[in-house]
């Protein structure tokens, strides 16, 4: 076979013995008897594989492209020297039919890193177009799937400085090659790029290697004897490299059963040192931990005087703001302790408010409190001042009709709780025998609660059947309210009136004497 050196040198004298047929081209069959003697070298390989590229197909005796892909790959074989790790250098053998991708620079897999054993060596592929590896010998991209894959294969036989698993240098490498492409996965890519790694030790910490869920971010809040990441080369932990950590499970903060055991019940920690902590990490907070704050007895309640000293551990739906007004209805108040004011514009309390702290309490509470002798007076005010804000739209007389919490006067002259359709706020209508409404409340704003100024006329009527006046001076007042009611009578109802025994009786002596006081004798 002519040398390319030759065929260069008399081009003109080549020329003229092919057309002769004296040096006839060189054919497929004879390349391929050739492969079948030897494995090439890296450099004879180059070569046979850019004249395969160039080569024209069609003109192939007939043979198909696939054909001549296939035959071609099952003769090619590749002779390179490796590194063996404690073994040194040695030869490696390669067959062309075993190789299945190639390395492409959108993968961010650099030459220098191991690969498996069906990517063509980078030192062969980087001569020519991707495209062109791809269409003739329909190999494929390699993947970071496929690569760590590889890299996690106990039987990969890698030395230990090439094991993700124990090496932090290595492992912190392979990171930052998964980070670069983590933007470019699609998010099936991602998620089964996570679902690999997270089982694997392949965080690199101040306490060796860890998994994923076992690792923390550097600055983990008052935590420094966590596992926390340790990147030996100081790569920089921000980017595409924290959010390719954190959907691997590292964490941004300590466990919060790790915060409860080991900083409030065997450490110091008050409920201030918790929200503090807290409002630190609010941004890295699940979902899953946020409820389980919600639903956690860790916050203290405020003892009473006489109560235990160490506090009731309640939910914080269960407990109230640390208030004066609050403290004085008798709920159950959060133990802020004294060292800070409390401050309900505060982002620690705004995160109490957000796991459930109360701020008011409910109407039936505020009912039931004003229902209680103990606590009536406070919960009866506050339930005034705040009914427009915190009560009006839930607030059904009907629907409280059987609660006795409005301050009232018998016609005796007793205190007493009525319901809110057994008293009334006119004062005349007492004449009539009916409890009122305790006169400091007798305005507007007990209208709210359902009270109503007076009795119906139906009621009056009952009322005067049972009970009639016993004198004329309890007869005068009474018809003086009377009067001032007619028009709420209906014809039948004042015909009724006119039929009932109502007038006390005077004796003959008493109206004498009334007569003779009258006309001064």
């Amino acid at each position: 076979m002519l040398t390319e050196s030759v065929v260069n040198a008399v081009p003109l004298a080549v020329n003229a013995m092919r057309e002769r047929g004296l040096v006839p081209d060189i054919t497929f069959e004879e390349v391929l008897q050739e492969l079948s003697q030897r494995p090439l070298n890296e450099q004879e390989m180059e070569a046979c594989l850019e004249w395969m590229i160039g080569l024209d197909t069609a003109g192939l005796q007939g043979h198909g492209e696939e054909v001549v892909r296939k035959r071609f790959l099952q003769a090619a074989v590749l002779s390179r020297m490796e590194h063996k790790g404690d073994r040194g250098r040695g030869e490696r053998i390669v067959p062309l039919a075993s190789i299945k991708t190639i390395i492409s620079t959108s993968n961010n897999i650099t030459p220098n890193f191991p690969i498996p054993s069906h990517t063509l060596p980078f030192s062969l592929s980087k001569h020519f177009p991707p495209d062109s590896l791809r269409r003739l010998f329909e190999w494929s991209d390699l993947t970071i799937v496929e690569w760590l894959e590889y890299l996690l294969l106990p039987t990969n036989g890698l030395p230990n400085e090439s094991n993700i698993t124990t090496s932090a240098e290595f492992a912190e490498k392979v990171l930052s090659v998964i980070a670069k492409a983590w933007g470019s996965l699609s998010k099936q890519q991602m998620q089964n790029l996570a679902g690999i790694l997270q089982n694997k030790t392949i965080i690199p910490t101040n306490s060796g290697m860890k998994l994923p869920k076992e690792a923390y971010f550097p600055n983990t809040y008052d935590f420094p004897d966590l596992p926390i990441i340790e990147m030996s080369k100081g790569t920089h932990i921000k980017g595409e490299l924290e959010k390719l950590l954190m959907s691997l499970g590292v964490r941004k903060h300590a466990d919060l059963q790790l915060v409860f055991t080991r900083r409030i019940v065997r450490g110091n920690w008050g409920v201030q040192d918790l929200m503090k902590y807290l409002v630190a990490i609010k941004e890295t907070l699940t979902p899953f931990e946020k409820d389980k704050l919600r639903e956690t007895a860790a916050f203290p309640r405020e003892s009473a005087p006489s109560g235990p000293s160490k506090p009731t551990k309640k939910k914080p739906g269960e407990l109230y703001e640390p208030t004066s007004t609050l403290r004085e209805l008798g709920l159950p108040i959060l133990d802020w302790g004294t060292q800070h004011k409390w401050r309900p514009k505060s982002e620690e309390a705004k995160m109490l408010f957000e796991f459930g702290l109360r701020k008011s309490p409910p109407l039936a509470v505020i009912l039931q409190l004003a229902s209680n002798p103990a606590t009536q007076r406070k919960a009866f005010e506050y339930l005034l001042e705040n009914f427009d804000s915190l009560y009006s739209g839930d607030y059904e007389p009907d629907k409280v009709a059987h609660l006795a919490f409005i301050p009232s006067i018998k016609p005796d002259g007793t205190a007493f709780l009525a319901r809110p359709g057994e008293v009334f706020t006119n004062p005349e209508c007492g004449s009539c025998g009916f409890s009122l409404v305790e006169p400091s409340l007798r305005d507007a704003s007990i209208d709210k609660l359902g009270v109503l100024k007076e009795p119906s006329a139906t009621l009056l009527m009952s009322a005067l059947a049972d009970k009639p006046p016993s004198d004329p001076a309890a007869a005068r007042e009474l018809f003086e309210y009377l009067t001032t009611r007619i028009a709420d009578f209906t014809p039948k109802a004042s015909g009724h009136l006119k039929l009932m025994k109502v007038v006390p009786a005077v004796p003959p002596a008493a109206r004498s004497d009334v007569k003779g006081k009258q006309t001064g004798e």
